[in-house]
């Protein structure tokens, strides 16, 4: 069996899965304290060897025994910088599956949290973070009964989401699902009794509104400014979105935004409304600079609109030429000034 040293070359995540293969190593052996403390420096190279020979010199007995737990301590402090655990903890409290699937937001989430130690010891903590960053069509049907351990929590997301999958399946089949692929609705029928059974109809584009305002360098600044207490009418909503009196904003340079345009005009529950209503529907749940020019622009340039609709003007008539005089004079006019305006 060939077993990995350290050299202390690489990222911190590979200072980690470094420790990971160590620690599975030593299991499959069951090797006793002891002998954790005579094997690690034989897998050290290089400037890490150099390093740990300094820090096991320096060691008074006073302190106690060099045990396992002394090593971690110190490979942590020496391997895993402030900034480095302060990125990775800012991350776990930001992370979203959005697109990905359970088991691939699960990798990314004990990728992460192995680096937060207050959360991967705390069972419920941890299951609360896992929690929170599922889609909402997983919150709203767990959050009946949220779990209180993080293996229970990915059980559960993964048994939902082959629930989803088997719904989706299903109602394709059925011939059902045109209309809700068309309005970016994701939905699934929940058990939540033996005799009972609901539809959960949610859509998807609030979370990519998330995702994209992440990316959205004005959003970004107008974030850190709401932390700071410097804009009033920005707020931060329970999953971390950024609103303007309330309303959800949108990037301005974002695909989700045509897609909105397109699911209030296009789509059949809409059935192609005019300027004026379609813009007060949007405006009662997105906000972005120039909405209502925006959306003059998408109806103005909707091909079926311009066929289909009446129009409601009265139907103008021929064009009446003004009359060729024959002498100068024959006709004056003149307009007359009826207000003065004070300078």
């Amino acid at each position: 069996m060939r077993l990995d040293t350290f050299d202390g070359s690489g990222t911190p995540t590979d200072a980690a899965d470094w420790l990971r293969k160590m620690e599975k190593v030593m299991a499959a052996c069951r090797m006793t304290a002891e002998e954790i403390v005579l094997f690690i420096p034989h897998q050290l190279t290089g400037q890490v060897d150099v390093w740990w020979v300094g820090v096991c010199d320096a060691w008074t007995p006073a302190r106690g025994a060099i045990t396992w737990e002394v090593f971690l301590a110190q490979f942590r402090v020496k391997y895993y910088s402030d900034s480095f655990r302060d990125k990775m903890n800012d991350a776990l409290n930001h992370i979203q599956q959005g697109d990905k699937t359970v088991d691939e937001y699960e990798r990314d989430f004990s990728n992460t949290i192995r680096f937060v130690p207050s959360v991967a010891s705390d069972e419920r903590e941890k299951a609360r973070k896992f929690f929170t960053g599922l889609n909402a069509r997983y919150r709203e049907v767990m959050g009946r009964n949220p779990p209180t351990t993080s293996i229970t929590a990915v059980e559960e997301a993964r048994g939902m989401e082959i629930q989803f999958q088997l719904t989706m399946l299903q109602q394709r089949r059925n011939g059902n699902s045109t209309d809700f692929e068309q309005m970016d609705i994701l939905y699934c029928y929940a058990g939540v009794t033996e005799a009972e059974t609901r539809l959960i109809l949610s859509s998807a584009i609030p979370e990519r509104v998330l995702e994209a305002q992440q990316q959205d360098r004005l959003l970004l600044d107008v974030r850190k400014r709401i932390h700071e207490g410097k804009v009033g009418d920005f707020t931060l909503d329970a999953s971390g979105a950024v609103r303007f009196r309330g309303r959800l904003c949108v990037p301005q340079k974002s695909q989700v935004k045509e897609d909105i345009l397109k699911e209030a005009h296009r789509t059949r529950y809409t059935v192609h409304p005019g300027e004026n209503k379609m813009y007060q529907d949007l405006k009662k749940t997105y906000w972005w600079k120039r909405m209502k020019i925006d959306v003059a622009k998408y109806v103005a340039s909707c091909g079926i609109c311009q066929r289909v609709k009446a129009e409601h003007k009265s139907p103008a008539g021929k064009l009446q030429s003004l009359e060729v005089l024959m002498w100068p004079w024959d006709d004056i006019s003149m307009d007359f000034v009826v207000h003065k305006y004070s300078r």
